[in-house]
């Protein structure tokens, strides 16, 4: 199913992590490092698990996040490494050199309080790496302010 806003997914037969830019966190600062970071719904459904919370991620992380992904299409091997700077999401990603890929994700809806964590994996193809690459470049182009 196609969602109608803007996000940038991995899907696993129903199982999915799906990250959502909303807005600027600080768009009105002159700060260059606080006009960096994307307010995001975070949604996650893994088994009987599913939910949703919201997460600051900085733009140069996702920019980061992208560029791996390029790597890991090329390459079909090796290993991809997302984690925030606050502790929302980590996703680690290893492909097997013929085109199947690994994602274990950990999200924590209340990084440095509750640190309540859920812990899944998820698997896909190589066919699903150039859509999030191309969510991530609008990503890029839509909340870039510099």
């Amino acid at each position: 199913m196609e969602y109608d806003k803007a996000c940038f997914e991995i899907i696993d037969n129903g199982n999915l992590i799906r990250i959502i830019p909303i807005k600027l966190a600080h768009d009105n600062s002159s700060d260059n490092w606080d006009k960096d970071w994307i307010k995001t719904e975070i949604e996650v459904s893994a088994g009987s698990f599913k939910g949703k919370f919201h997460g600051d991620l900085r733009l140069p992380d996702l920019n980061y996040f992208r560029s791996g992904l390029e790597h890991l299409y090329t390459n079909l091997s090796g290993e991809l490494l997302f984690e925030d700077i606050e502790g929302y999401l980590k996703i680690n990603i290893k492909g097997d050199g013929v085109g199947h890929f690994e994602a274990r994700c950990i999200v924590c809806d209340n990084p440095g309080h509750m640190p309540e964590k859920l812990s899944f994996y998820l698997n896909f193809d190589q066919t699903h790496i150039m859509p999030i690459i191309r969510e991530l470049n609008n990503t890029s182009i839509q909340f870039s302010t510099k």
